[in-house]
């Protein structure tokens, strides 16, 4: 499934080399809120295991996710209108948009770092 299928599932994709560009985006879409967590054993913790696990179950969320990955990778899988599920791979400068209601989840890769911001 290229870009032009997941936007048509209304999923945007978008690379960033800065954050100057994640600014700009988030300025014209009227983001106002941001949090940056980093999605590691190292990182996290105890609380590694649960948090990777609530990731990857199947959920949706009322507003739209947004996801731009500052290190390290992972892949969103996102629910097709056919109930197919999409892989979408996503490594360092990579930002993901879901709209809201999509069914996804998130997975790190074999190296289970993450840098979502």
């Amino acid at each position: 499934m290229g870009e032009d299928e997941l936007r048509g599932l209304g999923v945007l994709y978008y690379r960033f080399p800065s954050l100057e560009g994640v600014d700009k985006l988030a300025a014209e879409r009227g983001y106002k809120n941001r949090d940056e967590i980093t999605v590691s054993p190292e990182k996290m913790g105890d609380v590694y295991e649960d948090k990777v696990k609530m990731f990857f179950n199947e959920h949706l969320h009322e507003d739209e996710e947004i996801r731009y990955i500052r290190g390290g990778q992972g892949y969103f899988d996102v629910r097709t209108r056919d109930e197919d599920w999409v892989r979408v791979q996503l490594e360092k400068d990579d930002l993901l948009i879901l709209p809201a209601g999509i069914y996804h989840r998130f997975t790190t890769d074999e190296y289970n770092v993450s840098t979502p911001g």
